[in-house]
């Protein structure tokens, strides 16, 4: 048995043991530490490899993540990380944006492939390789096992159900094979056995390849919806001569609403604010693609082309400064309306598509490629989401309310921040509620502070994560009434 197969066996019995019946945890930590040191178990030579340490330390990051707060935006971005690393440990030189989609795909349409033997996308195998043992982990020696331990696992529950003498003699064995565990582990096996063994998809590989981040010269080829480059030069100094005069139209107006915006009534301010936003940010999104269009080839070498790379700079500023209005409007609506989930997303898209325009401008004029902007962002988007699982949002949210916006309806925190916040309504529930609700959300309360006790009590270590400690230890302090 080879090396990546004992990883494989190994990482599912691990996985298995942490993971069962568990909730997001310390089990995400240990588990994420076990698979680095199976990769260099593997193959030492990963640490030279500055990509896959960087993806490695953000693994660990987004699993500490789930240790302090068990969040699922910590376990979601831990999942992205691993599956760049399993890929990553295998196209060493890989851009980030393509070794996601090779690891999806790897998982995805490897096994549907091979079940098929449509194995003229992966590499070719050597004569030599060809002629060595059949793995153990192969399609045929799985299906083998696999298939007649279903069946036979089948007629088990079965007989076990149907006939009392045999149930009875299967309970003095303490032989209780569970159908979720079964599922649960061909699921691990699934996962594990895709982690160890990614398939280089020659297609996608190639194309990672032949991607250049940088413009290498005038293209006689380009292709192109105007009928000669001429035209397109013009029809691109016509577009964002518009759209700067359009821009600066609207930025004014911005300008406007944010000196005006104490006349507006709440709801009239919350749909301005949510439309705008949600437009703005979007336009922004379609203004990069606009530059990324004529800025794709062959104007950036066009004579005379810096006029159109100053035109399209202005547009690059105006839309920032357009970021900048919606920064400002998401900033006025939180100290009018308070904190929220949505609102600290507003701020994350706004943070994205800024680095987005940013690098935009740097490709006009260090001429990269469209290609290089999605490899930058790539990174970009990744470490924010990475850095982001360092902290406790619904803390966060909960204490700025709390301090700086106490009328906000407390209805908000026990239907939005059920645990987070249920320690500062348990202490402050009889200056909260209104003395006519005030019966039903006491009770309210105590049921969800015993089902919260019966859950934590009721998980094991592999589950337990700093947060739910710090509320459990919070619930304990409080005087029963």
């Amino acid at each position: 048995m080879n090396k990546k197969n004992i990883l494989v066996i190994s990482s599912l019995i691990m996985y298995c043991f942490l993971f069962y019946k568990q909730t997001i945890g310390i089990n995400i930590l240990l588990f994420n530490l076990l698979l680095i040191i199976s990769l260099l178990a593997a193959d030492l030579s990963l640490l030279k490899n500055k990509k896959w340490l960087i993806v490695a330390c953000c693994s660990v990051i987004t699993a500490t993540g789930s240790l302090l707060y068990g969040s699922f935006l910590s376990a979601f971005t831990n999942v992205i990380s691993l599956l760049l690393l399993a890929n990553l440990s295998l196209e060493k030189e890989a851009s980030l944006f393509f070794s996601l989609i090779q690891s999806i795909a790897s998982y995805i349409v490897t096994p549907v492939l091979r079940l098929f033997k449509s194995t003229e996308v992966f590499d070719r195998k050597t004569e030599e390789e060809s002629n060595k043992k059949e793995s153990i982990f192969s399609l045929g020696n799985i299906l083998k096992i696999t298939i007649p331990a279903i069946v036979l696992l089948f007629f088990f529950q079965i007989y076990k159900n149907s006939n009392p003498v045999f149930h009875a003699f299967i309970d003095r064995l303490h032989l209780d094979i569970s159908w979720d565990f079964i599922q649960f582990s061909i699921f691990g096996l699934f996962l594990m056995y895709g982690f160890f063994k990614q398939s280089k998809i020659n297609g996608l590989a190639q194309a990672d390849q032949s991607f250049s981040n940088n413009i290498k010269g005038f293209s006689p080829s380009e292709t192109s919806v105007f009928t000669s480059g001429k035209k397109e030069y013009d029809a691109a100094q016509i577009t964002f001569i518009s759209l700067n005069l359009l821009l600066l139209v609207v930025n004014f107006l911005d300008i406007q609403f944010l000196f005006n915006s104490q006349i507006y009534s709440a709801y009239m301010y919350s749909q301005y604010v949510h439309q705008g936003i949600n437009s703005s940010v979007f336009s922004v999104l379609i203004a990069i693609l606009v530059t990324l269009y004529f800025f794709r080839g062959n104007i950036n070498f066009t004579a005379g082309n810096k006029r159109i790379r100053r035109l399209a700079a202005i547009w690059i500023i105006l839309n920032i400064a357009l970021l900048f209005f919606c920064f400002e409007k998401n900033t006025a609506y939180i100290r009018e309306c308070g904190l929220t989930h949505k609102r600290i997303g507003v701020y994350f898209y706004i943070f994205i598509t800024f680095i987005g325009l940013l690098t935009t401008l740097f490709k006009i004029y260090k001429t990269k490629s469209n290609m290089y902007l999605v490899r930058i962002n790539t990174w970009f988007l990744f470490l924010t989401l990475t850095v982001s699982c360092l902290f406790n949002w619904n803390r966060i949210i909960l204490e700025y309310n709390v301090r700086n916006k106490p009328e906000i309806s407390h209805y908000y925190y026990l239907y939005n921040l059920p645990e987070t916040s249920l320690p500062f309504l348990l202490k402050n529930q009889y200056l909260l509620f209104d003395s006519a609700s005030q019966t039903h959300y006491e009770k309210l309360l105590k049921r969800k502070e015993k089902k919260f006790m019966k859950r934590f009590h009721a998980k094991q270590w592999q589950s337990w994560n700093f947060e739910e400690e710090r509320i459990f230890r919070e619930l304990k302090k409080i005087p029963k009434q």
